[in-house]
C-alpha cells in the first residue's frame, strides 16, 4: 500500500484487490447473517455515486457526490439488512475507492438516522493522558476544548472532525457510537451503550444571578425533581428568596444547568468559608442517559476546588457519587460526600453542620 495524505493511492492492481476482498467479506457477512436467520442483501455497487477526488494524486480514489438511497431502502423494505462495500461509481461506470467511514456518514446524511454506530477493536475513544475510555462526547460543549488536547492528533482529530460535520447536518437527536463488535448488542438496545457516544448535545451555562436564567423553566425542572420542593415542604419562590439572602450577606451561589433545562444545579458558599456546597443537583432522566450530568459536574469541578454534598442512603445511583468524591461519612438516612478537603477540622465541621439539619 501507497499512501499520500493518508489517504491510499488505489491504482489498478489495488483496486482489483480490493473489489475481490470486499466482495468475499460481504459475501461472508451476508452468509453468517442468513445462518442466524437474519435476512441479508450484499449490495456491491450502485449505492455511491462518486468523482475521482484526485486522479493524478491519488488515481482511482473517489468523493462522494450523490448516494442512491433507493437501493437501501429497497432492501428494508423488502425485510433484509443490507451490506454495502465502500466502492463507488463514476456516472460512466467507472469504479472508485471511497473511504469507509466518509461513505457511512454520507450514507447517513439521506437516511437521517437515530444512531451511527463505527466499530473499532478498542471499543470506543480514550483519553490520551488518563487511559480511560470516553464514556461520552457533547460537541456542542467540548470539541473546541479536545482538538486543544496534545493526544488529539492524526487520525482521533480526522474521526472528531468528520464526526462532528456528519451531526451538525443531522436532527440533534442523532448520535455517533464507537464501539467494539462483541458489544454492539449493548450499543443496539441502550442509550448510552458501552462504547463511546457522541451528540451534538447542548451549551451548558453557569451563571451567578437568578436574574440571568429562565427562572420558570429552572422551576419546573426543580419542580419535577428536587423532593424538597415538589413535596411542597419548600417553595421555588421561598428558594429564591434564600439565594438573594445569602449573596446579600456577602455569600455565593452558582446556577449551572443546560440550554433546554434537562439538568441543573445550585452550588453555594458561605461568607468567609472556602467550601463549597451542593445545594441542588436535579436531572431529568434522559439527562442522566446522555450524560448531561457528568458534563455538568465537570464544569462544577473546574469552578470549586472544595466541594461538598450529600445524598441519600437510599439514592439509587449512589456509586455514582463515591466515585466523585475524595470521601464519604454517614449522617443519618444521608451520606455526606467531599473533594478537595484535607483539613480534618473541616471534614469534621460538614459532618457536625450535617448531623445538626438532620
Amino acid at each position: 500500500a501507497r499512501y499520500e495524505d493518508g489517504i491510499r493511492i488505489t491504482d489498478g492492481p489495488t483496486l482489483a484487490i480490493a473489489r475481490e476482498v470486499f466482495a468475499s467479506e460481504n459475501r461472508k457477512l451476508v452468509e453468517a447473517l442468513e445462518r442466524l436467520g437474519t435476512r441479508a442483501r450484499p449490495i456491491t455497487g450502485g449505492v455511491f455515486v462518486a468523482d475521482y477526488l484526485n486522479k493524478d494524486k491519488y488515481d482511482r480514489v473517489g468523493k462522494i457526490v450523490r448516494v442512491n438511497r433507493e437501493v437501501v431502502e429497497s432492501s428494508i423494505r423488502a425485510g433484509c439488512l443490507p451490506i454495502l462495500t465502500s466502492l463507488a461509481e463514476t456516472p460512466e461506470g467507472q469504479i472508485l475507492n471511497v473511504n469507509a467511514d466518509i461513505a457511512a456518514g454520507e450514507l447517513a446524511r439521506v437516511l437521517e438516522p437515530l444512531k451511527i454506530v463505527y466499530l473499532n477493536e478498542k471499543n470506543g475513544l480514550y483519553h490520551g493522558t488518563t487511559g480511560k475510555r470516553i464514556e461520552s462526547i457533547h460537541l456542542d460543549e467540548e470539541y473546541e476544548d479536545l482538538l486543544k488536547e496534545p493526544w488529539v492528533r492524526y487520525g482521533t482529530k480526522l474521526k472528531l472532525r468528520e464526526i462532528k460535520e456528519l451531526l451538525d447536518t443531522l436532527p440533534r437527536s442523532s448520535s455517533v457510537a464507537i464501539i467494539s463488535a462483541e458489544h454492539l448488542h449493548k450499543e443496539l438496545f441502550t442509550h448510552s451503550g458501552a462504547g463511546t457516544l457522541i451528540m451534538r448535545g447542548h451549551r451548558l451555562f453557569s451563571e451567578q444571578d437568578l436574574a440571568n436564567v429562565d427562572s420558570d423553566r429552572l422551576r419546573a425542572l426543580l419542580m419535577a425533581h428536587d423532593p424538597e420542593i415538589s413535596s411542597g415542604a419548600v417553595t421555588a419562590a421561598s428558594y429564591w428568596q434564600k439565594l438573594a439572602e445569602l449573596k446579600r450577606e456577602g455569600g455565593q451561589y452558582w446556577i449551572y444547568g443546560d440550554e433546554p433545562y434537562q439538568v441543573a444545579a445550585i452550588v453555594t458558599r458561605k461568607p468567609g468559608q472556602s467550601i463549597s456546597h451542593v445545594d441542588k443537583l436535579v436531572a431529568s432522566k434522559a439527562a442522566v442517559l446522555g450524560n448531561i450530568t457528568d458534563n455538568a459536574w465537570k464544569l462544577i469541578t473546574r469552578d470549586h476546588p472544595q466541594l461538598a454534598w450529600s445524598a441519600s442512603r437510599t439514592n439509587d445511583d449512589l456509586s455514582w457519587h463515591f466515585e466523585r468524591a475524595d470521601g464519604s461519612w454517614a449522617v443519618g438516612d444521608e451520606i455526606v460526600f467531599w473533594y478537595g478537603v484535607e483539613d480534618w477540622k473541616q471534614i469534621s465541621d460538614l459532618v457536625a453542620a450535617k448531623a445538626k439539619s438532620a
